[in-house]
């Protein structure tokens, strides 16, 4: 059987869990939503409060007609108990579509989590190709968080300058000698009060205005 091609909102991400919607659900596979809401509320009814807090959110969203209606936001855990209620062969697909989505921004949330991987020495082959395909999206992932860190404007403090005990400091993708930096204010006469006046601003900023002052004298 192969998997439906959900639409791209069907599983998305609030506060970091992947959560669908009784809507969707609905559209999804072709029932009306009242009716849906009818399940959920039957379900709520047999399970404790606290599973239903987690994992049967109540929500509103607008009609056609612009009125507010209620709906509910359904964790992993609360569409796997609905949909266990959807019978045939087609309900079937659509399931395992939602389970594929729900995986998959699960593992997505899991590679931006803190890194805190160790390999054992032994792996079963499938352990092996799992580790290694998962270690492969991760670097992809770095490389692109990476080229972001380099567009950084970094600001700092002359007194974080002056603390720093590596004379050098990547920016970026330029490396700036920070303790040329305090020289420059020195040599053209740039007072610690200006310099105070500069908190917040780059190193290419403390640079112009000592350009300036230097000019002016």
């Amino acid at each position: 059987m192969n998997l439906i091609d959900l639409p791209a909102d069907a599983v998305t991400l609030k506060a970091d869990h992947p959560v669908t919607t009784s809507l969707r659900v609905a559209e999804i596979f072709g029932k009306q939503h009242k009716n849906v809401l009818q399940n959920i509320r039957e379900i709520m009814a047999q399970v404790p409060e606290n599973f239903n807090r987690l994992n049967f959110q109540p929500v509103e969203y607008l009609d056609e007609k612009g009125e507010s209606r209620p709906a509910y936001e359904l964790t992993r855990d609360g569409f796997t108990l609905l949909a266990m209620g959807f019978t045939g062969s087609a309900a079937m697909a659509f399931k395992l579509a939602f389970i594929e989505r729900f995986n998959a921004m699960e593992q997505q949330l899991h590679s931006r989590a803190t890194i805190g991987i160790s390999i054992p020495p032994v792996l079963s082959l499938g352990a092996y190709l799992e580790t290694r395909d998962s270690l492969h999206d991760l670097r992809a992932e770095l490389d692109v968080l990476f080229t972001q860190l380099e567009q950084v404007d970094v600001r700092c403090k002359p007194a974080e300058i002056e603390a720093m005990t590596d004379p050098k400091l990547q920016v970026g993708k330029k490396v700036h000698l920070v303790r040329d930096l305090i020289s420059t204010l020195e040599e053209h006469g740039v007072s610690r009060e200006l310099a105070k006046e500069l908190t917040g601003h780059n190193s290419n900023t403390v640079r112009q205005h000592a350009f300036q002052g230097k000019k002016q004298g």
